[in-house]
């Protein structure tokens, strides 16, 4: 069903907190069909990133969103894990309202953490206040 979704990205608990370059400065990235949003990078968040950043999409009829944590690095940004959320499941989870729950991170079928998010789903609605030019009868 049409509508928009929202997600607060709260925290992750990874397997490790880093790499040898010293602790991961984690971030999320959030893929829901073509549009893609990025929450704030947890400097030194290591293996406990904290992040509370609120990200809203247009569900549409898309059934699918990615969820990829990276590690920002200034050499480059590494992909430490990551999942998929079904937006149907979750729309019908959200039916009584806003759910906060984890979600496995993995890399390559192996388990490196965990990820909690808050999400919120909301219909599109129309408006019948305003009416709709297309249905107005002119030859009256």
């Amino acid at each position: 069903m049409p509508g928009t979704v929202t997600f607060k990205l709260i925290q992750a608990v990874l397997d490790r907190e880093g790499s040898l370059l010293g602790k991961f400065d984690p971030y999320c990235k959030v893929n829901v069909g073509q549009q893609k949003a990025l929450t704030h990078v947890c400097k030194k968040g290591g293996a406990s990133p904290e992040w509370g950043d609120q990200i809203t999409f247009k569900k549409g009829d898309l059934k699918t969103c990615h969820l990829a944590v990276k590690d920002k690095s200034f050499i480059y940004n590494k992909v430490i894990g990551g999942f998929d959320i079904n937006l149907e499941d979750l729309e019908r989870e959200c039916n009584k309202g806003r759910i906060t729950k984890w979600y496995t991170i993995c890399l390559k079928d192996k388990l490196v953490g965990q990820l909690q998010l808050e999400a919120f789903f909301e219909e599109d609605t129309i408006d019948i206040s305003k009416p709709d030019l297309m249905d107005l009868n002119l030859d009256d």
